[in-house]
């Protein structure tokens, strides 16, 4: 699939540019028991942390949450580039189509009769999909590690 081959390449050049600048590879920090581990303490068991304890969840709390984070600008930076190969491709398709159809339509249109639209339509439905999910999660995962950090404090 050409599509993912183009991603793919731009993903390298990408990611050797967040190197030049100092950023390490984009790892989760722990594995996904690790995490589970955290996201289900009960009541009782943050009643009994101590607070260095609450801390040093926190602050794994916060790697993850960053992690998080980069993955949700990856996959925006995946959707803005799809978006970009799609909008070349429909303008150009376009040209024989009546300008009174809706944008949407047009992108379906295409979609449905240019295989590389249809794919690059996929990646950019799979990015947004990718976006919502990651964010929540990341969210949720800042805000425990915020928590945990304030029991650190008492």
């Amino acid at each position: 699939m050409v599509t993912k081959d183009i991603l793919n390449k731009r993903k390298e050049l990408l990611d050797g540019y967040e190197r030049s600048i100092g950023l390490q590879d984009k790892t989760a920090p722990g594995s996904y028991d690790e995490l589970k581990s955290y996201l289900s303490l009960t009541k009782e068991q943050l009643s009994v942390l101590q607070p260095k304890d609450a801390v040093s969840i926190g602050i794994r709390l916060a790697n993850f949450a960053s992690y998080f984070r980069r993955c949700i600008n990856e996959e925006k930076s995946n959707k803005t580039f799809a978006q970009s190969e799609l909008n070349k491709i429909v303008a150009y398709e376009c040209q024989q189509m009546d300008s009174f159809i809706k944008g949407e339509h047009k992108v379906a249109l295409v979609a449905k009769v240019n295989q590389v639209a249809y794919d690059w339509l996929n990646i950019l439905t799979y990015c947004n999909q990718r976006i919502e999910r990651l964010d929540g999660v990341s969210e949720d995962i800042k805000n425990l590690g915020y928590m945990m950090s304030l029991l650190g404090k008492y």
